[in-house]
């Protein structure tokens, strides 16, 4: 029996082994293939560069309620909402009501709530490792410009060009936004990559023709942390 189970023991530990090196391998080999050509690292705002979600989940139903609306569960806000548009919220959650009118009622409660967010731990240090090792930066977020500006701006993050909503005709899943900000920056899309958290975010990264980073979320290469991308560059 002894000898079975260290047979057994044995034959895990050599595949475990394999997963570990195999899993290593290709992920030194994407980060090889992206490395080749990478000339800018663009970022989506919420949920990456700052701790927003609190904040939105709150003046989400703040508004709905406002509007007569009942509140939605995390799970929803989660599964549908977070990391999409105004402009589809206005349509699904506040029964078609103008994009401005929602906008203002965001602008509103988010400016109140404005001490809930936190910028990332490691935001500062990544955007300015990635500046330093000649790498240009952009911001690519589906929230309004005044929304996001004032953030940033309270939370001082800088980045080469910053893309609003207001700046695009379809914002994310849509691959706009990715490609003003490559233009601003005067790079072609295939020399960028796109850090985002949610799957619109890898939709619109791999429309617009990037290399498609995930925190905590399935892309071309998932990470767990941005501090993950000072060893990738």
């Amino acid at each position: 029996m002894n000898s079975f189970l260290i047979f057994i023991l044995s034959l895990t530990s050599i595949f475990a082994i394999y997963w570990v090196l195999a899993g290593q391998w290709k992920h030194n080999a994407m980060l090889r293939q992206a490395n080749r050509k990478i000339k800018a690292v663009l970022f989506d705002m919420d949920g990456v560069l700052i701790d927003s979600y609190d904040a939105w989940f709150e003046t989400f139903n703040e508004t709905r309620k406002e509007h007569r609306l009942d509140g939605i569960s995390k799970e929803e806000f989660d599964r549908i909402v977070w990391g999409g548009s105004t402009k589809a919220e206005a349509q699904h959650y506040f029964n078609g009501i103008p994009e401005k009118k929602l906008k203002e009622s965001y602008r509103k409660k988010m400016e109140e709530k404005a001490a809930m967010v936190k910028v990332d731990p490691y935001a500062h240090f990544v955007l300015s490792s990635l500046a330093k090792k000649g790498l240009k930066t952009g911001i690519v977020t589906n929230a309004d410009r005044h929304v996001a500006e004032k953030l940033t701006e309270d939370l001082g993050i800088k980045a080469g060009t910053m893309v609003f909503s207001d700046d695009v005709k379809n914002p994310k899943p849509a691959p706009d936004g990715i490609l003003k900000a490559c233009k601003n920056l005067s790079i072609n899309p295939e020399e960028a990559a796109f850090v985002g958290d949610t799957v619109n975010d890898m939709s619109a990264a791999r429309a617009a023709g990037c290399f498609a980073i995930g925190l905590n979320t399935d892309g071309d290469l998932k990470i767990g942390s941005l501090k993950d991308l000072e060893r990738m560059f």
